[in-house]
């Protein structure tokens, strides 16, 4: 999370010239992050309902579709 703070500052201050560009790389910043959030709260001990595997697996899955978006949004 602190990299997209430091993207959005960065683009607050420098400017928005490549906008596709910067709004591709803080998606995928923010995505990344709830993606892995997802993974922990499913690797829990305590939450009992999805295999590891299963779980490692879906986050895989939806990395490369979040990237594949975000690569073909840049263009």
């Amino acid at each position: 999370m602190v990299t997209g703070v430091t993207q959005m500052l960065y683009m607050l201050i420098v400017g928005q010239y490549p906008y596709n560009a910067f709004l591709s790389s803080f998606v995928t910043n923010v995505g990344s992050f709830c993606l892995g959030a997802n993974l922990r709260i499913q690797l829990n001990p305590e939450n009992k309902g999805v295999h590891p595997q299963r779980a490692f697996a879906d986050f895989v899955f939806a990395q490369l579709v979040l990237f594949g978006f975000c690569i073909n949004f840049v263009g």
